[in-house]
């Protein structure tokens, strides 16, 4: 318990607020109840250093996390067919130096129903951060990371919607840039373009998890911090992988088949890395779920108080 808002007859010497219903306790002896509901005085300075017991920070916290459970599991379930597809076609370069024939090219309603997923993720995202970000009391780097975690989803954001627009727009522009730049010119600054543009979108993993940290931290669970550490660091390995992906798709001198059987490999490992680090933080997100849960303060039952 705080001292600071204690005097030496153990009576609030300074305005504190009830954690449920407001009422100023200041004078009140900190082993009474709350005049107004009934909560225990010590409750309300228990909720100075765990603003999250507070019912409407945890409730919009939960909600938040519920959301970014919803989030992963969407894009796990997305991911699976690709996944599959990864591992016949890197199995069947192994044994045949053939592509697996099956594509997923051939069920377009895959591949809408993938776009329709980014397009809802990517409005869930700043939902979720507004929600999981509550301005509470706490410790300086509480607002120092919930910065760098609002400009993450800021540009990531834009530069989904920005990209998904360039797309839209690439057949005019092929046909007003390939007079004056060769084909291959034009399709290289396109896919740069494109990579700049989704590249902050790559590390919302990583940042999320960061931000489940933190949760963490502010709730006082220390022994959830090595998850929370193990999903950061797969965050980070999965972005930077889909970048080495990437650069590597823009590479040229090696022969079809080793470039082709590192692409394919790469995917793998990036199906994989994202298949750990949503599990992760599913795990994750569902713990702190179940300890906000339990520890959120709750209305007193006064019916058994007689006047």
């Amino acid at each position: 318990m705080s001292t600071t808002h204690i005097d030496h007859h153990s009576f609030v010497n300074q305005k504190l607020s009830c954690a449920l219903c407001h009422y100023n306790l200041y004078l009140q002896h900190v082993d009474n109840d709350c005049p107004e509901c009934g909560l225990e005085i010590q409750r309300s300075f228990e909720s100075l250093s765990k603003p999250l017991i507070i019912p409407k920070f945890s409730k919009r916290v939960t909600i938040g996390l519920c959301l970014e459970i919803v989030i992963v599991l969407s894009c796990i379930l997305i991911l699976l067919p690709r996944f599959a597809l990864a591992i016949l076609n890197w199995w069947s370069y192994i044994t045949t130096r053939t592509p697996y024939q099956s594509a997923l090219d051939a069920f377009p309603i895959i591949g809408n129903i993938s776009w329709w997923n980014s397009i809802a993720c990517y409005i869930l995202v700043p939902i979720v951060f507004f929600l999981c970000t509550p301005k509470i009391h706490t410790a300086p780097s509480y607002y120092t990371i919930r910065t760098i975690y609002f400009f993450v989803v800021l540009i990531a954001t834009i530069g989904f919607y920005a990209s998904n627009g360039l797309d839209k727009l690439r057949p005019i522009l092929e046909s007003n840039f390939t007079s004056v730049l060769s084909k291959s010119t034009f399709d290289t600054i396109f896919q740069i373009v494109s990579m700049l543009l989704t590249a902050p979108g790559l590390f919302l993993v990583p940042i999320s998890a960061w931000w489940l940290k933190r949760i963490s931290i502010v709730i006082q669970k220390n022994n959830y911090i090595p998850l929370a550490n193990t999903t950061i660091f797969i965050g980070y390995l999965y972005a930077f992988t889909i970048l080495t992906q990437n650069i590597y798709s823009l590479t040229s001198g090696a022969d079809a088949y080793t470039k082709w059987f590192t692409a394919n490999t790469l995917s793998l490992l990036i199906s994989l890395l994202y298949l750990s680090v949503g599990s992760l933080k599913i795990l994750l997100s569902y713990k702190l779920i179940k300890n906000i849960r339990r520890d959120t303060i709750k209305q007193p039952d006064t019916s058994l108080i007689i006047d």
